[in-house]
Parts: C-alpha cells; sequence; structure tokens
C-alpha cells in the first residue's frame, strides 16, 4: 500500500481553510512555474488537463495578497510597475501604507479617487502543486510537476467541490469531492475562452473521480516526491516591512520616507527599485509582460474587486 492512501486528514485540512476564510512566485525565471499559453489555447481551441496536488506536508494551496500597479516616473515621461505582496495577508496590523492609503480613496466622495482605489488595490492569488495530465501547446510539459499560481474564478471552483451549497446537493449530477485527494479526487480541464478584452475560466470543468496516475503506488510515490513545498509563498521575509514600502513609493502616498520631514519632490527622489527583488512577485522594474497579462494568467481583469475588499478598508 502508498505511504500516501491515508497520510492526510482531509476534514482537518477542510477545517484550516474555512478557518483561514473566516479570519480573512516567484520571478518571470522560475521554471517551476507553469503559465498557461492562452492566446494559443483559444486560438486552437484547446485545454489543459491537469491534477491539483497537495505538497508533502499535505498543504493544498497557499493563499496571498498582491499589490500590481502603474505609477508616472520622475519626468513624467513615462511609467513605472509596483509588483509587490501585500502585508495584509497576515492581518491588519502592521496596516499596509497601500491599503490604508486605499482605504481613504475608497471612502472618498470623488469618483476619481475610488478608481484610484480600485487600480492599487490589493488583488489575491493561490498557488499550488499540479501534475500536467495534458498541455496541448507544450506536450513536453505533460508528466511534469508544477506550481499553478490563479485568481479567485479558478478557487471558487475548487471551493465549490469542497464545501458544495445545499443547492449544490441537490443537483443529481453533482459530486462532492477534495480536489487535491491523491485517490478521491479529479483532474481539472482548464478551458479558457474570451470575455471582452479578458480571457475567462468559467467552462472550465472536472473530471470523474479517480485516482493520480490510476492509484498504483510507485506512480503515486514518484510524483509526490517531486511536489514543491507552499512554505515560501506566505513567508513574511519575502513580504515588504511598511518601512521598506514608504522607502519605495512613499512619494506616491503622500508619506514622507523619514519622519518629520517634508515631502520630496519626486525628482529628488531616490530610484524606487528594490535592492533585492522580491522572491515571490515579479521584480518592480522593467516587467517583461505587461500587468494585464499576469492578471489575465489568472482569469482576472487588472483591477481590484472593491466588493472583496470593502470590509477589509472598513476595518483599516
Amino acid at each position: 500500500m502508498s505511504k500516501w492512501k491515508n497520510k492526510f486528514n482531509w476534514e482537518k485540512i477542510k477545517g484550516d481553510i474555512e478557518k483561514e476564510k473566516e479570519s480573512k512566485q516567484r520571478n518571470y525565471n522560475d521554471d517551476r512555474l507553469f503559465k498557461p499559453d492562452w492566446k494559443a489555447a483559444i486560438e486552437k481551441n484547446k485545454f489543459y488537463t491537469f491534477r491539483f496536488l497537495p505538497d508533502q506536508d499535505g498543504t493544498p494551496f497557499s493563499h496571498y495578497y498582491h499589490h500590481a500597479f502603474s505609477y508616472p516616473d520622475s519626468d513624467g515621461t513615462g511609467k513605472k510597475w509596483y509588483f509587490n505582496n501585500c502585508i495584509s495577508t497576515f492581518g491588519w496590523d502592521p496596516k499596509c501604507p497601500i491599503c490604508a492609503k486605499n482605504s481613504e480613496y475608497y471612502n472618498s466622495a470623488f469618483e476619481s479617487d475610488k478608481k484610484m482605489a480600485e487600480i492599487r488595490g490589493r488583488k489575491q492569488s493561490w498557488v499550488s502543486n499540479i501534475l500536467m495530465i495534458n498541455d496541448p501547446i507544450n506536450p513536453e510539459n505533460n508528466g511534469e510537476i508544477f506550481l499553478y499560481k490563479y485568481g479567485y474564478k479558478i478557487y471558487q471552483k475548487i471551493e465549490k467541490q469542497m464545501f458544495p451549497s445545499e443547492v449544490d446537493l441537490e443537483d443529481d449530477d453533482f459530486e462532492a469531492f477534495v480536489p487535491f485527494d491523491l485517490f478521491g479526487g479529479a483532474n481539472f480541464k482548464l478551458k479558457i475562452k474570451m470575455q471582452g478584452e479578458y480571457p475567462n475560466y468559467d467552462d472550465s470543468s472536472w473530471s470523474k473521480v479517480a485516482p493520480v496516475a490510476g492509484g498504483t503506488d510507485e506512480e503515486i510515490d514518484k510524483i509526490m516526491e517531486k511536489v514543491h513545498s507552499l512554505v515560501e509563498f506566505t513567508d513574511p521575509k519575502n513580504y515588504p516591512t511598511v518601512d521598506e514600502t514608504i522607502g519605495q513609493i512613499g512619494h506616491l502616498l503622500g508619506i514622507a520616507s523619514v519622519e518629520g520631514e517634508d515631502e520630496e519632490d519626486e525628482a529628488s527622489l531616490p530610484d524606487e527599485t528594490p535592492k533585492t527583488p522580491n522572491p515571490v512577485e515579479e521584480p518592480a522594474e522593467s516587467p517583461k509582460e505587461p500587468a494585464e497579462d499576469k492578471m489575465a494568467e489568472l482569469g482576472e481583469k487588472p483591477t481590484n474587486n472593491l466588493d472583496d475588499d470593502e470590509e477589509f478598508f472598513k476595518n483599516l
């Protein structure tokens, strides 16, 4: 019998996820990350098939918040991008300076301020291990283990299977299961279509419940030896401190870098690029692709959903 057969207590893990809900990648060269070629998939009318996996600690995913927005450079001739994780991942104390300013904008009487809060608002991502079953665009990926970063649309599909509503359970065709269960989960079919200017993942679906790799102990053991730990994505060392955020973009937020100093002119500000690029999110300088494409990978528009953060803003 595989050593993974009864290793994880999925009821406990589901309980931990519920607690997290109630209480609240790396860079472009990271070859651990799977980024679907959604443009090619749409053009060729193809879909990806893969299996969500836990890491070796039984962690199904890491959930975190981050910021991604552009702002004018010092001479006003171009723009820079700010990409970094948000310390609101860990709660509201200390307060993220960007979120605190967004709270002011969100509660403003001016629509322009509300729009600024939307543009600069925190966004959320999930990251999981996956086993690629069929990559129709790059078949050399088949059989490989990747980290997959996704947004709320796909997370909703995972959550629905783990925590079905009464309406779901009344549907004779609905089958509740834990997608990450090696023996009682199911493959995921990632189907991408265009909705307006952005890709949409609403047509994605699950296959029938079946063990990973046919349930053979040897194959499952091999797969689980290759999965990646998810700890780094919620490791505080990969998040900027309040002072680091103020030092980088305090001039945008109307906060002086040094307490008691008058705010400096943008032209006299030091280079905003962090000395050490964030190992979880992309570097803040010269991104290799626009923020819109990164949001598209997650199936999200490049703006924040204020409804999701309404309670968050109220508590700042």
